[in-house]
């Protein structure tokens, strides 16, 4: 899953920057990567550590896990949080409950959408590649 979300979020382009301030592989914002490295101890973070593919796919991945544990193991949940923050996934999943495919319908921010959408596409398309399962299941 997280080279499904590294694909859209950068590309697989370490240097990215967006004009939001995400910088790195998994596109981390760096108040969320303070807010990471506290959680993990890195006392020595600093934003610009971002732009390290080791320290942007530890982030990015402690992050996502982090959604994915806060949202019930709901992937499209999880990945709504990453891309559109965890305040409009928890109402999105609220209004839609256990059912993924109407969270996709219920989220009202189009590039949140879009965003879910692709990565749960490449998932299912990386997961085929590498022999995980027979056929994608795309959403």
């Amino acid at each position: 899953m997280l080279l499904a979300l590294v694909r859209q979020e950068s590309f697989f382009d370490a240097s990215a920057a967006s004009p939001a301030g995400a910088l790195g592989l998994t596109q981390v914002i760096p108040a969320t990567g303070r807010q990471i490295a506290a959680e993990l101890g890195d006392s020595d973070f600093r934003d610009t550590a971002l732009l390290k593919p080791g320290v942007s796919l530890r982030y990015g991945a402690h992050y996502l896990k982090s959604q994915l544990d806060a949202f019930g193991g709901s992937v499209a949940a999880a990945l709504a949080a990453y891309n559109g923050g965890p305040g409009n996934a928890g109402r999105w999943q609220e209004a839609a409950g256990d059912d993924d495919d109407l969270l996709l319908e219920t989220i009202d921010y189009p590039e949140t959408r879009t965003y879910v959408q692709v990565v749960l596409e490449n998932y299912a398309l990386y997961r085929y590649a590498y022999g995980i399962t027979n056929r994608p299941a795309l959403p």
